[in-house]
Formats: structure tokens, C-alpha cells, sequence
């Protein structure tokens, strides 16, 4: 698994400019400002979600390498997002957590979008892989 996880990340160093920044804003929004919030329960679920949806997505790479079932990874937020949308209207608008909370929901709502179209094309027959590893001989230089 650790090497799935270290060759997954190798692949993704290798994504296009503006993709590496939308997997920033990902990791940002359910990654690193949930640690702000620990130990509400949002923050808890949200990074477990998180670390279900890695599980999931190198589980896939091992298998089928960087295709669009990758998106799968993510389906865990179809539960997260809307959970999170209703316990924010329990929280005061000016309020920090707000923000997160409404930004989690922004964002992962967009990136389950672009989930549902990738694994949908993969459904149907779009199997080619988006990125392919770098082979080992290459990298040493």
C-alpha cells in the first residue's frame, strides 16, 4: 500500500498547472482547516471523509492506475456535503466554522460534479489513464 501511495503521488506531481491548484483548494478545504476546528464533529467527519476517500482512490490507482474512476474516491462527500449544509445553519453566520463549513460545501460540491462526469465517462468506455508513472529509469535523472 505505501508504495501504491508514494507512486499515486508521483503521478499527481505531474497533473497540469491548473489541476495541482484545484487539488491544493481540495486538500485546504477538507485537509488542513478541519485541524481549526477539531473537536467538532464537522471537523471529525471531515477528515475522516478525507481519509476514507484516499483509501478508496489508491485503492483504485493499485488496480487501474490514474483513470477517471478515480472520482469514486470522492463519493463519500455525496454523504459529507449535504450533512455538512444542514448542520451550518445551526452555526452563526459570522463565525469562522461558517465559513469552513460553507466553503466545504462549495467546493466539494463543484468536485463531486467533475466526480460524477469522470466516472461516468469511464462507465463508458473511457478507460485510457489520464496520467501514466513515470517510469523508474527516468526518475534518477
Amino acid at each position: 500500500m505505501a508504495r501504491a501511495l508514494i507512486e499515486f503521488f508521483r503521478t499527481m506531481l505531474r497533473i497540469r498547472f491548473a489541476w495541482k491548484e484545484w487539488i491544493a483548494l481540495l486538500v485546504a478545504v477538507n485537509g488542513v482547516a478541519p485541524l481549526f476546528f477539531l473537536p467538532r464533529l464537522e471537523a471529525v467527519a471531515a477528515l475522516a471523509t478525507l481519509l476514507l476517500a484516499a483509501v478508496i482512490q489508491i485503492a483504485v490507482f493499485r488496480r487501474r492506475g490514474f483513470v477517471r474512476l478515480l472520482g469514486v474516491g470522492h463519493f463519500p462527500w455525496l454523504v459529507l456535503v449535504p450533512w455538512i449544509w444542514v448542520r451550518m445553519y445551526e452555526i452563526e453566520p459570522s463565525q469562522s466554522l461558517y465559513l469552513w463549513m460553507a466553503a466545504l460545501v462549495a467546493v466539494d460540491s463543484l468536485s463531486l460534479t467533475i466526480d460524477v462526469v469522470d466516472v461516468a465517462r469511464y462507465a463508458l468506455g473511457e478507460r485510457a489513464p489520464i496520467l501514466v508513472a513515470e517510469p523508474r529509469e527516468r526518475r534518477g535523472r
